[in-house]
Parts: structure tokens; C-alpha cells; sequence
């Protein structure tokens, strides 16, 4: 039987397989996905694929043990997809995941803490340092990208 991976998510897995783990793996979920995946692959610290329209988060092999996620939520998905997505990566054993929305970048982020489950912070009030780490740091190498 054939493993099905999300789109790109077999350059991930062999990314792993050969000891290269990328610093953070994004996982693209609506919008313009295809070239917001692309976009991310030019960073070579970090991975990116996203879910196919066809595809169903439970079926798929995530690529994602021993590694931080970060899922940008663009236009379409629904926060339940997103939930799903969110637990089929922590199954896989994901050392982190964390959620940007982007439709509007001034409300609500989302984050999951195994301990905690689903953690929300309003960028206005957030308090949580790794969070904001992550943040800078994934705008920094984005504009470092472009």
C-alpha cells in the first residue's frame, strides 16, 4: 500500500530520513496554497507542503516526528479542518504546532500545547515568549527570502 503524504510532503519525509531536519516545517491549509508552499521551500532551514482540496487529514502520513509546525490558515478551511489537521499532527508526534490565520493578522493566533490543548492569544496580550519568538523569527526569514 502507497503512502499518501500532503502535497510535498514526500520531499519532507526524505528531508528526515537523511538526518537534514528542517528547523520548522509549515503546513499550508487554504488560500493561495500552492504558491505560499513554494515560497517556503526556498528557505532551506525549513519545509513546507500543504493539503491537497482533495485531501483529508486523517488519511495522510504526516512527516512531522521530532518537529515544529507552524499551519498558516489562509481563506476557505473552516477552524474545525484546521483542528484536525492540528491532531493528526500531534499523533504523528510533532514537537510543537502553532496556527497563523491569515486573513486578518490583527486577530486572534492560535497555538497547540500538548498540556494545554488549544492556547488563543491576542497579539495585543500575548505573554507567551516562544510564541512570539516563533513569529519574529519566521517574519525575519521571510523577508530575508523575498
Amino acid at each position: 500500500m502507497k503512502i499518501q503524504y500532503p502535497v510535498f510532503g514526500n520531499t519532507v519525509a526524505s528531508r528526515i530520513k537523511w538526518k537534514n531536519t528542517p528547523s520548522l516545517i509549515i503546513i499550508v491549509i487554504g488560500g493561495n496554497d500552492i504558491e505560499r508552499t513554494k515560497n517556503w521551500q526556498n528557505t532551506p532551514s525549513f519545509s513546507a507542503m500543504y493539503l491537497g482540496h482533495e485531501q483529508f487529514p486523517q488519511e495522510l502520513t504526516w512527516p512531522v516526528k521530532d518537529c515544529n509546525c507552524l499551519i498558516e490558515w489562509g481563506d476557505g478551511p473552516s477552524l474545525e479542518l484546521v483542528k484536525q489537521v492540528v491532531e493528526c499532527l500531534d499523533k504523528a508526534g510533532a514537537s510543537s504546532v502553532k496556527i497563523i490565520p491569515l486573513i486578518d493578522m490583527d486577530e486572534i493566533t492560535v497555538f497547540f500545547d500538548k498540556e494545554q490543548g488549544f492556547v488563543e492569544t491576542h497579539p495585543a496580550k500575548r505573554a507567551i515568549k516562544d510564541l512570539e519568538f516563533s513569529q519574529r523569527t519566521v517574519a525575519r526569514d521571510r523577508a530575508n527570502a523575498a
